[in-house]
């Protein structure tokens, strides 16, 4: 009877274990969980996000998350955005503000800006939209 190891493979049995430590299969899984490892560092660089404008809407106005999500997208051509509501006292008033939120490397501020006033425009939106300063 062959002598086999855990799973039923002759490498990986009790005595052979150093050996297969030092095979090629196993080289190449560590480098590839080194390469896995680094992109999902990479990725989750990517999602997080920052704050780059804020707008307010007048008292009549809203507007939902996901029609909001979209002008956004639109707005900075990108698929990797975040919306936000909070409500803050402006001038003694409970006021939803609106924050809109992409990657920390999001380049073109002043085009994406002018392009974020125009859909607002088209969308019948009166905002007061602010730039957030870094």
């Amino acid at each position: 009877m062959k002598n086999t190891g855990l799973l039923g493979h002759p490498t990986l049995n009790i005595r052979a274990a150093p050996a297969f430590y030092f095979s090629r299969f196993f080289r190449r899984f560590c480098a590839m969980a080194r390469i896995l490892a680094f992109n999902r560092k990479e990725w989750s660089a990517v999602e997080h996000h920052v704050e780059w404008f804020q707008f307010t809407l007048p008292v009549d106005q809203t507007i939902g998350p996901e029609a909001l999500r979209a002008l956004w997208m639109r707005a900075c051509g990108s698929t990797n955005v975040s919306v936000q509501r909070n409500s803050r006292t402006i001038l003694g008033r409970r006021t939803p503000v609106y924050s809109l939120r992409a990657s920390a490397r999001l380049g073109g501020l002043a085009v994406i800006e002018a392009r974020l006033r125009g859909l607002m425009q088209e969308a019948r939106l009166n905002s007061k939209l602010t730039a957030v300063v870094r």
